[in-house]
């Protein structure tokens, strides 16, 4: 199973910890003389009320409610458009609702209703 899921195209990992997965675990993977990943994607915050979103400030969002309420679709192309990877950024179901009301409700649902898209 190892070298099925090693090594890693993309190793995906938050800004707070690069210093140990880009210098550490890179030097103990060099070591063992195990491939080293391709890549580093280090990403931001997912803020909330401009905190870093933890589980010990209780300020987490629950994906799966997210998912139940709003859909995957709508909740992924928020994701997408206005979380930035590797900046930083800013969470609220208020935004959310905004952004699925105005992007994909409004602009994209009024551009493809008069072509027929949607019946």
């Amino acid at each position: 199973m190892f070298n099925l899921w090693w090594p890693a195209d993309v190793q995906v990992l938050g800004k707070d910890i690069i210093r140990f997965h880009g210098v550490y675990w890179i030097a103990l993977l060099m070591a063992a003389e195990l491939p080293l990943p391709k890549q580093l994607l280090v990403h931001g915050w997912i803020k909330v009320n401009e905190q870093k979103m933890s589980k010990s400030l209780g300020n987490v969002v629950d994906p799966i409610a997210l998912q139940t309420t709003y859909g995957v679709d709508p909740v992924r192309y928020y994701l997408m458009r206005y979380i930035p990877v590797n900046q930083d950024g800013d969470f609220s179901i208020e935004s959310l609702e905004r952004a699925i009301e105005k992007d994909l409700a409004n602009d994209l649902g009024n551009l493809l209703k008069p072509h027929g898209c949607f019946g």
